[in-house]
Formats: structure tokens, C-alpha cells, sequence
């Protein structure tokens, strides 16, 4: 009895892998290619081989243009390169990249919400380290892209003009601070 069990069981496990296998086969190229491709992706990802995973998912997406697989590709290219493990990580191609993926032609998009939200955490990400970057080396920071801006809250406002004072009482602070310098310092002689 215990011999048909396992025969049986052998028999259904071998049906269900043959029948993953004609589900495979029948995908079409791109499909087929993907699953395999976005494996060895995410393999690559998991070991932190982020140069390999960006070049496959480019070489994939350039072998299938207009498929939803390379729509699939530009996705991820996007999602890795946020990721703060990748030594390469560049929110901005990130943004360019999932502005990619939303503008596809194609009402297919099964990520769309996802890329969108992905999309502005870009945004900020990428405005953070412009910032970082300009008080590094002491450049004042570019403007906001208007897609990213929003109108300022009422607290925000608050802020703005409590900022504005204090500037305005340091430069008039600091105005006096030069009067009494000129007053202190000795004429010079002749």
C-alpha cells in the first residue's frame, strides 16, 4: 500500500513539474526570458552585485523594447538604484527611470501606483543630497522641480516669515556689529 502512495505521489509531482514546463514553454520568448532573467536579478541583488543585476535588466529591456517584461526591467532598474546598499545608488536616474515606466505606452502597467510613490520617495531622496552636496562645497541649491513642489501649509508660511525676521534682525544686528568696529578701531596714521 505504502508502494502505490509513493508511486502515486512520484506520479503527481512529475505531472505537475511537466505541466509547469509546457506553462513555461508556452510563454512567449519575452515572458520566458524574464523569468530566468529576473531570477539571476535578484540574485544578483541578494548578493550585492548591483552592477551585474543593472546590466541585465538593461541588456533584457534593449532585447525586448515595448514588451511589458522591458517595462518590468526599467521598474526594478529603478527600485536597485535607490537602494542605499548599492555603492551606485543615484536617485536621480532612478526618477528618470520611473518617469520611463509611467509615460509607457501602454495601459498595462501593473505598477503604476508603486512607481509613482517610488517616483516622489526619488524626488525627496534625490533633493537631500543636492543639499547635502551644496552645503558641502558651500553652492546654494537649485530650485525644486515644480512637480515635486506643493503649496506651502499655514505653519510652513509661519516658518518661512519667522526665517525671514530672524535674517533680517541678524543683518541689522550684524550692520551695527561694523559701526561699532569703525568706531573702535584707531585712525590710521599719516
Amino acid at each position: 500500500m505504502k508502494a502505490i502512495a509513493a508511486l502515486l505521489v512520484i506520479g503527481l509531482a512529475l505531472a505537475c513539474a511537466s505541466s509547469r514546463t509546457a506553462a513555461v514553454g508556452s510563454l512567449p520568448s519575452a515572458s520566458r526570458d524574464w523569468i530566468d532573467t529576473f531570477g539571476s536579478v535578484q540574485s544578483a541583488v541578494v548578493a550585492k552585485r548591483f552592477e551585474d543585476a543593472d546590466k541585465e535588466l538593461t541588456a533584457f529591456a534593449e532585447r525586448y523594447p515595448g514588451t511589458a517584461e522591458s517595462r518590468e526591467a526599467v521598474y526594478w532598474r529603478a527600485v536597485y538604484r535607490l537602494d542605499p546598499a548599492n555603492p551606485k545608488s543615484d536617485p536621480g536616474s532612478a526618477i528618470a527611470d520611473f518617469k520611463r515606466y509611467l509615460t509607457a505606452d501602454s495601459t498595462n502597467l501593473p505598477r503604476r501606483a508603486e512607481a509613482g510613490v517610488m517616483q516622489r520617495l526619488a524626488a525627496s531622496l534625490d533633493s537631500a543630497h543636492q543639499a547635502r552636496r551644496a552645503a558641502d562645497n558651500g553652492t546654494p541649491l537649485a530650485p525644486i522641480a515644480p512637480e515635486t513642489t506643493s503649496v506651502p501649509s499655514a505653519r510652513e508660511q509661519e516658518l518661512m516669515r519667522e526665517i525671514q525676521r530672524l535674517k533680517d534682525e541678524l543683518d541689522k544686528d550684524n550692520a551695527e556689529l561694523d559701526r561699532i568696529k569703525k568706531r573702535l578701531t584707531p585712525p590710521a596714521s599719516r
